[in-house]
């Protein structure tokens, strides 16, 4: 599983069932559409899930837009906060 096709971590606020979720695990989502997840269950297969069965404990797609990207040093002679900056290039 790669990581960038599960930018979600999720956890699980359900009942527990043995043979799917287990409540408080945390799981490795993605937007399927509509709000819901998919992740690969207890079961091992991936299906799709609605958000009330979830809280959200970290979103890479969100966090991302959320923090500017600065690499330290300029390089290229580019001003902090340019695009140039910001890109690393």
């Amino acid at each position: 599983m790669l990581e960038n096709e599960y930018p979600i971590k999720v956890r699980y606020i359900g009942k527990t069932s043995k043979l799917t979720m287990l409540n408080g695990k945390i799981y490795n989502a993605r937007d399927c559409g509509r709000g819901w997840y998919a992740l690969i269950d207890e079961t091992g297969e991936e299906y799709a899930y609605p958000p009330h069965l979830f809280e959200v404990v970290e979103d890479e797609k969100k966090d991302r837009r959320k923090r500017p990207v600065y690499h330290g040093s300029r390089q290229n002679g580019a001003k902090s906060g340019s695009p140039m900056a910001a890109s690393g290039k």
